[in-house]
């Protein structure tokens, strides 16, 4: 059983630390006898002029305006933990209340496998939402990020 789940490798306890994921996994590094390192660990993201360009016409197709409240939600989850998910008609009952309340536009972020948190929630919604089924990872970011200002909230599903 070890060999086949590789716990055979698992030589070295690490504790973990309350510190931020990044800062975590680059402390794995010291067992190993490398220091991380104290310069700056932010992340970047460059996105090319198509990828913005991308965005802003999926901000105009579904009239998105620079002073709307915007929630983005993403309900997927680790397909082997579904524990950590967050029930889909939860998506379904906020997304209806942030429509109805504050007018808000809710864009539900959809990969490829989670096309039956799609069907639950659109099927559950009263109001409308608007469906971001972008496959690729780059042109989603700058459908979130293109316009900053109107991006108030987004929700995980994940615990």
């Amino acid at each position: 059983r070890n060999l086949i789940t590789l716990n055979v490798l698992n030589t070295k306890r690490i504790e973990i630390e309350d510190i931020h994921v990044i800062a975590q996994n680059l402390n794995l590094l010291r067992p190993l006898g490398m220091e991380p390192g104290d310069e700056d660990k932010s992340l970047e993201l460059w996105l090319t002029p198509e990828d913005i360009c991308s965005a802003e016409r999926f901000g105009e197709r579904n009239e998105i305006g620079s002073g709307d409240l915007v929630v983005g939600m993403h309900p997927g989850c680790t397909e082997n933990q579904p524990w950590k998910r967050w029930p889909y008609r939860y998506f379904a009952e906020l997304a209806d209340l942030l429509v109805a309340r504050h007018g808000a536009k809710v864009l539900l972020f959809i990969g490829p496998d989670e096309l039956d948190a799609e069907k639950e929630i659109v099927s559950s919604m009263k109001l409308h939402l608007i469906l971001v089924t972008f496959f690729k990872f780059r042109i989603s970011i700058a459908t979130m990020f293109a316009d900053i200002q109107t991006f108030f909230f987004f929700l995980f599903g994940y615990s």
